[in-house]
């Protein structure tokens, strides 16, 4: 089965990446080194668009390999288990079609916040919102759905760590 960008954004829409907080590893693998049913499932997502990348993290104790890839008009990464199941999407996005009450949801949390590299994502059918941007030194990801609320709110420091996590 072919899957070409317009299928990937559906594909975005119904399903994401579930429980794959807390990452504690991120390697780059050769995709001839991946098991066998990831490899198959690469295939199939990225089709004729073009493979970047694959990437394994270790996340709540499991092996999830992300693949990045870049379509016509649109670059996505996939989030696949181990036994090559797509646990979700993400899909940058411009930051024009950002609905209104996101972009309001981030700047009421962070007043000097500029929003950029938008992603789609979704979560058990839930559409979500990923914004980054900077305070300061620090690195700001925040997860907000259609209608404005926040999900997460995660401060990265300036050497890279996660410093908190909010989650209202």
């Amino acid at each position: 089965m072919r899957l070409d960008l317009k299928s990937l954004a559906a594909v975005a829409i119904s399903v994401m990446l579930a429980g794959c907080s807390m990452a504690i590893a991120d390697d780059q693998v050769p995709l001839d080194k991946a098991p066998a049913a990831v490899q198959a499932t690469v295939n199939k997502v990225v089709g004729s668009n073009k493979f970047v990348s694959l990437d394994s993290d270790v996340e709540n104790g499991k092996t999830v390999y992300e693949v990045d890839a870049e379509g016509k008009n649109a670059s996505y990464s996939v989030h696949i288990s181990a036994t090559g199941e797509v646990l979700g999407i993400s899909l940058d996005i411009p930051i024009e079609i950002v609905p209104d009450a996101v972009i309001a949801a981030a700047v009421k949390a962070h007043p000097e916040a500029k929003p950029t590299e938008p992603e789609i994502r979704t979560a058990d059918g839930k559409t979500y919102y990923k914004v980054e941007f900077m305070v300061g030194k620090a690195q700001h990801e925040m997860l907000i759905n259609a209608d404005g609320k926040v999900i997460s709110d995660e401060t990265d420091n300036e050497t890279g760590g996660t410093d908190d996590v909010k989650k209202p």
